[in-house]
């Protein structure tokens, strides 16, 4: 077999073969990677938001507005979700109705940064009105969730509803 320079022909193609792999492969990898960190940080907004309305649905108290349509949407009546952490915070507001068995989900875009990933999903705005003549309280209900042990997020809920929740100090610490 003729030589070139100290290298067969064949184990020149064999060494180009290797480096052509590892070019692929290294671009791959770091997709790959790139591709796991955001569907990470997707389903952890989600799961957080989630997790929020069922315990604020569980912690809220029952509003007086009747019919069974209600049970599970009137207890956020004038609530505003605020997500903290520490790159910053985002919102969501949610507004109700009593009047009739009639309500709307919209879609709030959310900002989110996951360990340097910008990601950026929808939110659920439940659309209401208030019924007239009913007393109202304000309170704060502070969540508190971990995420697969990897971040530990706080959710404050300021919920506007009829009948009494226990009045958390928007300083106090989520207990």
């Amino acid at each position: 077999m003729k030589r070139l320079q100290g290298f067969t022909f064949i184990e020149l193609l064999i060494v180009l073969a290797i480096m052509s792999i590892v070019l692929v492969a290294i671009p791959n990898l770091y997709l790959q990677q790139s591709i796991e960190t955001l569907r990470a940080a997707a389903s952890e907004v989600r799961l957080t938001l989630e997790e929020a309305q069922t315990r604020a649905q569980s912690n809220a108290v029952a509003s007086q507005c009747t019919g069974d349509e209600f049970t599970k949407y009137t207890n956020f009546l004038g609530s505003k979700v605020v997500f903290f952490e520490s790159g910053g915070e985002y919102s969501i507001n949610i507004k109700g109705s009593c009047t009739n068995g009639d309500f709307t989900y919209s879609s709030v875009p959310i900002t989110k940064n996951y360990k340097g990933v910008t990601i950026s999903t929808p939110a659920v705005e439940v659309l209401f009105q208030k019924r007239s003549g009913l007393p109202t309280s304000t309170a704060t209900i502070c969540v508190r969730s971990s995420i697969s042990g990897l971040t530990r997020s706080y959710i404050k809920i300021v919920v506007q509803t009829t009948g009494d929740i226990r009045q958390y100090d928007p300083s106090e610490s989520c207990p």
